[in-house]
């Protein structure tokens, strides 16, 4: 085994008492228990192929180089030894990338004469509570049911230290990525692009799952298509159940052409304004919403909406339809009754607003015969309401006219 430098250190187990570090040609200490600090050159350290933490960028390394600069390597890195003179770090690798960058020549280490199971186990909990993308945390589950086929996701958790529900959304996940969608993932770490693949939109494509061997092609495809357009978890469900149904993933509209409506009078619906929005339940279900900005206005609106179903023979919701609505004009608009009923519920609509002051007003001090006659174009139906504005407008225009010659 190559020699490991004489130095001093502080056993991290302890209180901080000076330790002696075995000198050139002797072995370091291995095996279970308080380890001593021994400094190892740098070109002896290999790192591990096992390595829990797959992404490592500068911004993790940069800090703790200018820490080590400054005071020195005060957390010793993990490493066993490979059997062949050299070793193998397996906690501690930003610390060993770090020592290079602040250039040093050796990093302090304790040696532990371990299996690559357990050193993979001493990585992992190592790592716990430090930056690790989600598909690292993914992955150290799916690696831990490669090394344990026999180990149950409870006790696979407790190992761990996380929850199961964690375990088995990871499972449920990487059986879907290939090593393609894998790199794609850590790609997008590695140069910090704007948009990550979340776990969200990760388990949203994951409805891909159908048991199939070709599920991980398509989730290739699929993702691709959502790193391209920047898809949030909501788009990627969508993306997935379009490829579910057969669908290529590259041919995904996020805002598809609107379905044809089957709704019977989808014609009577575009004489109705901006304030009205009307949506087909199925069968005879329809909800009808309209944006009205009086209290009064809307009593008024809501009792004739009444009296129009009472008079068609049907009934509000939960109650029962005697008789069918009547067929819908084919031509509203260009007949002269859609015509004038579409003029008149413009000029309706217009008008509501002061007619509402107005009847405020008039209801209880005006004189008796314009009471009667509020009264009276307060109980018409909405399209006779229209008629009688229309009729109004049409007597004012002429009197209006008939003063001017007169004048």
């Amino acid at each position: 085994m190559e020699a490991v430098q004489t130095s001093q250190a502080r056993d991290t187990q302890g209180e901080g008492h000076v330790l002696e570090v075995p000198g050139p040609g002797a072995k370091p200490p291995t095996g279970p228990g308080p380890q001593t600090v021994v400094e190892i050159p740098l070109d002896l350290i290999d790192p591990s192929p096992g390595n829990p933490r797959h992404v490592i960028i500068d911004a993790m390394v940069d800090p703790v180089a200018a820490s080590i600069k400054l005071d020195g390597q005060k957390t010793p890195a993990k490493v066993r030894p490979k059997g062949d003179g050299r070793f193998e770090v397996f906690a501690g690798h930003i610390r060993r990338l770090a020592a290079l960058k602040a250039g040093l020549t050796t990093l302090k280490c304790l040696v532990m004469d371990i299996t690559p199971e357990q050193a993979f186990l001493e990585a992992v909990l190592d790592n716990r509570g430090q930056q690790m993308t989600w598909l690292d945390d993914y992955l150290v589950v799916e690696k831990m049911q490669a090394l344990f086929p026999g180990m149950k996701q409870p006790e696979m958790a407790s190992r761990l230290e996380v929850t199961q529900a964690t375990v088995s959304r990871a499972l449920k996940v990487v059986r879907l990525l290939n090593q393609a969608s894998r790199d794609q993932i850590y790609t997008l770490c590695i140069h910090s692009a704007p948009y990550q693949v979340t776990a969200r939109v990760i388990l949203a494509l994951a409805g891909l799952d159908t048991g199939s061997p070709d599920d991980p092609a398509k989730m290739e495809a699929a993702l691709r298509v959502a790193v391209d357009r920047q898809l949030k978890e909501p788009q990627a469900k969508k993306l997935a159940d379009w490829v579910k149904k057969g669908g290529r993933p590259e041919d995904f509209q996020e805002k598809g052409p609107k379905e044809a409506s089957n709704d019977p009078l989808a014609a009577y619906w575009q004489q109705l304004g901006p304030g009205f929005k009307v949506k087909y339940k199925g069968g005879a279900g329809y909800e009808v919403h309209m944006t009205l900005q009086d209290g009064h206005q809307a009593f008024n609106a809501a009792m004739a909406a009444k009296k129009a179903i009472q008079a068609w023979g049907g009934g509000l919701a939960g109650a029962p339809v005697s008789a069918p609505i009547p067929a819908p004009n084919p031509t509203p608009a260009s007949s002269p009754k859609g015509l004038g009923t579409l003029l008149g519920g413009f000029i309706l609509a217009q008008a509501q607003p002061h007619l509402s002051r107005v009847f405020r007003w008039v209801l209880p001090r005006g004189p008796r015969w314009l009471r009667g006659l509020a009264e009276r174009f307060q109980k018409l139906s909405p399209q006779h309401q229209a008629w009688a504005a229309l009729i109004g407008l049409a007597v004012g225009l002429f009197g209006l006219r008939v003063l001017l010659r007169l004048l």
